[in-house]
């Protein structure tokens, strides 16, 4: 990376090729350079977790450098993670239409934690703002500064005013652009964090929400079945450096059991690979 600064809390190293040679894994420097023809796997390697990573998966069009780029990066678009992702981009999406159509307030304050290109809630925010004539209010917010520059040109380029973003930490409630929230979007980022860490940010989400206000989260599902599948999440975990806290459902209840929410519904998208979680302050 260029910077000094991660571009989301889902990374925790810069250099790849230090972080393999450091713990002697030169056997995986030839998938990185690999990975770097694909324009999927090389925004994989540099910025694992940014909202350009994730826009790739969810525009689901494979780029690359010559014709191995292309192949390695429809591969990386077909994989359980990546499907996973645009599952729960629907998921979120439906669950959000579904909350909205039930509510009879004059206003809805919506916020997006790690919101990255808010390419789901600007869609989202186009069909339903004609229907409600702009009763819905939205905010999203990342810790990466260019992910909030696109997000606000594309709301701009879409004329949607009634949606706000801002650069922040989703641990620091103290940056969050509003004081109170009717529904708390949180995607892809609790999983990623130390089980202390994720706790802290779930009181928060609570602290900030209206009474009966609703948290819609997730967690990815243990999509390593076979021996095969488990080899191949190893590796690549041991390749980016990252291990997720892969939870079964049992266990996300479970652990919701812990927080202030009165109610907890959790069900699977539709692929199964990811859980969707809806808590109720």
């Amino acid at each position: 990376m260029a910077t000094g600064r991660l571009v989301s809390k889902t990374r925790r190293i810069e250099s790849l090729p230090l972080h393999l040679l450091k713990r002697g894994r030169i056997h995986l420097l030839p998938v990185y350079y690999l990975a770097r023809l694909s324009r999927l796997g090389s925004e994989l390697v540099s910025n694992q977790g940014s909202a350009e990573y994730q826009d790739l998966v969810y525009r689901n069009q494979p780029q690359g450098k010559l014709l191995i780029g292309k192949v390695f990066d429809r591969y990386l678009l077909s994989f359980p993670t990546a499907r996973g992702c645009r599952s729960r981009l629907a998921a979120t999406q439906e669950t959000l239409e579904q909350l909205l159509a039930t509510r009879n307030t004059s206003n809805t304050v919506i916020l997006d934690l790690g919101c990255g290109y808010a390419r789901g809630l600007i869609a989202l925010n186009e069909r339903i703002n004609s229907r409600r004539n702009g009763q819905v209010s939205v905010y999203g917010m990342d810790l990466n500064d260019k992910a909030i520059e696109t997000a606000s040109a594309r709301a701009k380029e879409k004329g949607l005013a009634n949606m706000a973003f801002s650069s922040g930490d989703a641990l620091n409630p103290g940056d969050y652009p509003v004081r109170s929230a009717d529904i708390v979007v949180l995607n892809g980022l609790a999983q990623y964090l130390p089980r202390d860490e994720r706790m802290l940010l779930y009181r928060n989400v609570h602290a900030v929400l209206n009474e009966n206000g609703f948290l819609l989260t997730d967690y990815f599902c243990n999509w390593a079945k076979n021996p095969v599948q488990k080899w191949w999440k190893g590796m690549s975990e041991q390749f980016l450096g990252v291990r997720l806290d892969w939870l079964s459902k049992d266990e996300v209840e479970a652990m919701f059991s812990e927080l202030p929410f009165r109610n907890c519904r959790t069900w699977y998208s539709h692929d199964r690979l990811c859980l969707m979680i809806l808590a109720q302050k």
